[in-house]
């Protein structure tokens, strides 16, 4: 709980105690702050005959009007009934001492305008209980919302630590299942391909649960698929692009096809020779239609690439990531500098950039 909070807190207890309110507004009349509301109506009177009595004897005429703010202050914090005993006993005081040096019109206004000011101060009171009331339920909304963020983060964080050990049970399943290392090479790169696309698919779904769904963000989902080739290969691995928001769908779709462009520029492309590079960008252009998006990796200073006689699952992964968006395309290019892979696709305008 931070200052303002506590603060916040202790200002409404007071208040309360005060107007007469408490957090159960069932509780019955004796938890109302009665005692409270009691001592301040006794109080604002002691004060205030002690005052005009000293004015009195100072001779200060004319102080009698003190009681009008004391008569505001009890109505407005205690309530109209205490604020219309106050008026009455002060009015009683005044006309059994001083009704002699007052003429009967001077009373009567005087009277009347204690009246005046009741009505008024109870008016502004109900504003007052109103208003404050209206604060205290933010007050509980707003702790009942961070009480329900933190458990959503707790659920959230066991979640993230599950996905990770069932792809870790998953990956160690997949091992111990076949033969030793170097048994069999196929088995091998099987293996390899595999527990790469898994390791792809769990940083995906991980950013999905840290996220939240819909809200994937295109650098950090590149970044976590790519952090195994950057600790390798940094220095010539380039990606950058706007922050850009994507489907969990498509998400998920360009971290696989991502870590197979990574995984072949490493094995037969641009990053298997010391000095080849890859770059990695995203753009996103507005349009007519909504925003063109493009991705477009591409290699080179690597051996000339060389189309597949028979395309396998991977590439046949990454020609299907934007199958499912409006004006979906994936284009592979085999370029004698290296390999050009260009995804791009047509997103919608959201509705915030419509109403704006």
């Amino acid at each position: 709980m931070n200052t303002e909070t506590a603060l916040r807190r202790v200002r409404l207890t007071l208040v309360d105690a005060l107007v007469g309110r408490t957090a159960d507004p069932g509780a019955p009349p004796a938890a109302q702050g009665l005692a409270a509301r009691v001592g301040l109506t006794l109080l604002a009177f002691a004060a205030t005959t002690i005052i005009w009595r000293a004015a009195r004897a100072l001779g200060i005429l004319g102080t009698a009007s003190l009681y009008f703010p004391a008569t505001l202050l009890v109505t407005l914090f205690a309530g109209w009934e205490f604020g219309a005993l106050m008026l009455a006993a002060s009015g009683a005081l005044i006309w059994t001492v001083a009704h002699a040096g007052f003429p009967p019109a001077a009373l009567a206004v005087f009277a009347a305008t204690g009246v005046l000011q009741l009505l008024l101060a109870g008016f502004v009171r109900a504003l007052l209980r109103e208003a404050w009331a209206a604060e205290r339920r933010l007050q509980r909304i707003a702790e009942q919302r961070a009480r329900e963020a933190d458990s959503r983060e707790l659920v959230l964080g066991e979640a993230r630590h599950r996905l990770k050990n069932l792809m870790a049970i998953i990956e160690a399943l997949a091992k111990f299942s076949g033969p030793r290392p170097g048994a069999a090479p196929s088995i091998d790169a099987f293996m390899h391909r595999f527990v790469g696309r898994l390791r792809a698919l769990g940083a995906a779904s991980d950013l999905v649960l840290k996220y939240g769904p819909g809200v994937l963000e295109a650098g950090a989902v590149v970044r976590a698929v790519l952090e195994p080739f950057l600790s390798e290969s940094s220095p010539r691995f380039r990606f950058d692009g706007p922050e850009l928001k994507l489907s969990e769908q498509f998400g998920g779709a360009l971290a696989m096809a991502v870590h197979e462009l990574a995984t072949n520029a490493l094995k037969y492309g641009a990053l298997s020779v010391p000095h080849g590079s890859v770059s990695f960008q995203w753009t996103a252009t507005p349009t007519d239609r909504g925003e063109q998006v493009v991705f477009l990796w591409k290699e080179d200073g690597g051996p000339a690439p060389q189309p597949p006689e028979k395309e396998g699952y991977g590439h046949r992964m990454i020609r299907s990531v934007a199958a499912r968006e409006m004006a979906g395309e994936v284009r592979i290019d085999y370029r004698p500098e290296g390999v050009v892979c260009r995804i791009a696709y047509l997103r919608r305008p959201s509705p915030d950039s419509l109403s704006a």
